[in-house]
């Protein structure tokens, strides 16, 4: 919306003066909000300094939030007003343009080379600016579940179940198989495997990731709508939100992920709902960590595109294929979320025949040994792992299990090569320069 001129009110009732309004100075720029309509012409603004009242033939809404701009002289100072972007109307556009965005992805694969590029990088800048780490939407959830105060509506209870039930049981790590990381990456979407019918769980629990997310977006945007609060009709100024709860090193957001980069985990996090939040801050709050996840699945699934061209990922090789997908993991610590790479990267000789060469980097931070990362090759029949635990007395009790796990490799017919475990964090490459840099600004 263009900026309104204005004119300061003679009958400035709540206290500004024209002394008030000769301290706004040519040049300046402030936020403020409208507090009352006074007449048919005469609005009341709080300014960070105090009130001014002002006269404009432009109708202006109790409660917007505006942009107040000195210009003139001095002596004859010139106001003009621009009103702010509603951040719910924004929210909520963002919101669905994350949903055409996922649809887009989805068909990538299929998309000519020429214009896989250019789909990508549009999404990529919007979606670098938003991501969030899984962790953190499953500590809210989590929260908000349990908090006593506010009753969640029955479709946000149903998705958060929904979206909990996805998790794989790390209280018993011995007991993840091959089969649940299978069932890991149907769920992240980045294969085109439908879920067999048998598969699916008598609670009727989407397999798919995405379609718990989006389901759980839909609900909290409806307990939104149906929470928001009317605007100020008063010129008492709104109540502040309460703060949130303060961020300690549990609460780190993940590392944008880019083609070939590191795999990164994210410890349970602690919650970051605001204290005493009322039902609409609570379910603005969620419907934002939710669609961070979103956009970081979307990156996850850009980063696991086949061979592209584009300025915003490496060249692949013709017969390489990667994916890259997180795995969330329920602790009693909480919830962490564990990241996987999988991916051939061309033939290798063996003997006398090429074999596929397949490599797998995984990252999972638990307590107590912390963050570890795995990187495995295969080539045929035969495994190499190296393990980098972050922890240095972590590093020492997995070398010493280095017998276990050789022996495991020949429980499962694969002949063990290298087997070593370093402290300290992988070698791993950086991203190409300008990876997550809006070229078109």
């Amino acid at each position: 919306m263009s900026s309104v001129p204005l004119q300061p009110s003679l009958n400035a009732a709540a206290g500004a003066s024209l002394a008030q309004l000769v301290a706004l100075k040519p040049g300046d720029v402030m936020n403020a909000l409208v507090l009352a309509l006074l007449k048919d012409d005469t609005f009341r603004l709080q300014l960070p300094t105090g009130t001014l009242d002002v006269q404009t033939d432009k109708p202006l809404v109790p409660g917007t939030r505006v942009e107040l701009a000195v210009k003139g002289t001095v002596a004859e100072p010139e106001l003009f007003l621009t009103p702010l972007p509603d951040a719910k109307a924004a929210r909520a556009e963002a919101a669905m343009r994350l949903g055409a965005q996922i649809e887009t992805l989805a068909r990538l694969p299929n998309a000519r080379p020429d214009n896989i590029g250019q789909v990508a990088a549009t999404i990529v800048r919007d979606a670098a600016t938003r991501q969030g780490g899984m962790a953190q939407l499953y500590a809210d959830l989590g929260a908000s579940l349990a908090q006593p105060k506010v009753a969640l509506p029955a479709p946000v209870v149903t998705a958060a179940q929904q979206l909990f039930a996805l998790r794989l049981d790390a209280t018993m790590p011995s007991a993840i198989g091959a089969n649940d990381i299978k069932a890991a990456l149907v769920r992240s979407g980045l294969t085109d495997t439908a879920p067999a019918a048998s598969l699916v769980p008598r609670s009727a629990v989407p397999l798919d990731a995405r379609a718990v997310l989006l389901a759980l977006r839909e609900a909290l945007k409806n307990w939104e709508s149906a929470e928001r609060a009317p605007l100020a009709t008063s010129a008492s100024p709104a109540p502040s939100a309460p703060p949130a709860a303060p961020a300690t090193a549990r609460n780190a957001g993940p590392m944008l992920p880019y083609p070939n980069g590191p795999t990164v985990p994210q410890p349970a996090a602690d919650p970051l709902l605001p204290a005493n939040a009322t039902p609409h801050e609570m379910a603005l709050h969620l419907l934002d960590k939710t669609d961070s996840v979103i956009a970081r699945e979307m990156l996850l699934k850009i980063a696991s595109l086949p061979e592209r061209t584009d300025t915003i990922a490496r060249p692949a090789e013709p017969a390489s294929h990667r994916m890259t997908f997180d795995i969330p993991m329920a602790t009693p610590a909480g919830t962490t979320v564990a990241q996987m790479r999988i991916e051939r990267d061309g033939a290798q000789q063996s003997g006398e025949r090429l074999e596929p060469v397949w490599r797998a980097n995984f990252s999972i931070d638990l307590e107590p040994i912390g963050a570890v990362h795995v990187r495995i090759a295969l080539v045929g029949g035969k495994a190499a792992v190296t393990m980098n635990a972050e922890r240095t007395e972590s590093a020492e009790s997995l070398s010493a299990g280095l017998p276990l796990l050789e022996a495991g490799l020949r429980k499962a017919e694969l002949e063990p090569g290298a087997l070593n475990c370093q402290a300290g964090q992988p070698v791993t490459a950086s991203a190409d320069h300008g990876l997550y840099v809006d070229h078109a600004s």
